[in-house]
């Protein structure tokens, strides 16, 4: 787990982390990404969720390899 603040901002630094620990699956909040911008970590899906204003958010990395499946929850 990483609180990031920014995965745009800190990309490299997280790209490096999970190479050379051989990360499997990275959960990360505090992204700082808005809904409409596109996050791309070589090697993993991301599955996210995103604050309208660009602040706040999480993200789930997971390494391409490893089978899984979201399950949308309803926030009310």
């Amino acid at each position: 787990h990483w609180n990031i603040r920014s995965i745009l901002t800190n990309k490299a630094n997280l790209t490096d982390l999970l190479s050379i620990h051989d990360i499997q699956i990275a959960t990360i909040t505090e992204t700082w990404i808005s809904p409409h911008q596109h996050v791309n970590i070589p090697s993993y899906s991301i599955t996210r969720c995103d604050r309208f204003d660009g602040y706040g958010g999480v993200a789930i990395l997971i390494k391409k390899d490893i089978p899984f499946v979201e399950i949308p929850i309803q926030f009310d």
